[in-house]
């Protein structure tokens, strides 16, 4: 007989295929140094919860967390695809890579790997909650308060591992590029955060200062 109070885990495997139209219009992580003045625009499907569970920032610190990245709206990510389909035949797009293992942080890196590249960001954007957090408590340690929520903003900024991608385009088609992830409701969740140049020094900014220099190599 079978043992019906014994269960075992079932694993789905799902293979899809599509077809190409043409193989010359591909993106890849490499970012251009040769197509002028370009920007860089963080799309975060994940609208700034930025959860941190189960990431390899929190395995890092021996932690899994309680929060984890989540598909809160299929539309996002159905307009998150058309968006960069549609930018992809227009030829907007330069350099395309996803966030995934590692976050923001290791997303910004490879690209500047795969194009031996220096990369200027400003994570100002990315950190704007913190300018309502530490409103209570003892003032002498107000502005203490301020600058460890800053710190964990950041963090959680750069390592989150929440669905979205950076993409680079040239700076003259920026307001084409948002028009069309305007278009897809995307607009609110995509947000300039660099430009990448050829010094080969990795840089972060925040609040006018520079929190974090590093040279590629």
């Amino acid at each position: 007989g079978v043992d019906k109070s014994v269960t075992s885990p079932v694993s789905l495997i799902i293979s899809a295929f599509a077809p190409v139209y043409d193989i010359r219009k591909c993106v890849t992580p490499q970012i251009k140094l040769n197509a002028g003045d370009t920007s860089l625009i963080l799309i975060d499907l994940g609208r700034g919860k930025n959860r941190l569970g189960a990431s390899a920032f929190a395995q890092v610190m021996q932690k899994i967390g309680d929060q984890t990245p989540d598909v809160d709206s299929a539309e996002d990510l159905k307009g998150f695809f058309a968006s960069v389909q549609q930018l992809i035949k227009e030829d907007k797009l330069l350099a395309y890579h996803d966030r995934s293992d590692g976050g923001l942080y290791a997303t910004l890196c490879e690209m500047a790997f795969a194009g031996r590249s220096g990369l200027a960001i400003n994570l100002d954007i990315l950190t704007m909650e913190a300018e309502h957090a530490a409103d209570h408590g003892d003032a002498k340690n107000w502005a203490g308060q301020v600058a460890e929520r800053r710190n964990e903003l950041t963090l959680r900024a750069l390592f989150n591992e929440e669905l979205g991608a950076v993409i680079q385009v040239r700076t003259e088609q920026r307001s084409e590029v948002m028009d069309i992830l305007r278009a897809h409701n995307l607009g609110a969740c995509s947000h300039e955060i660099g430009k990448p140049n050829t010094s080969g020094i990795v840089s972060f900014m925040r609040d006018a200062k520079e929190i974090y220099r590093e040279s590629r190599s």
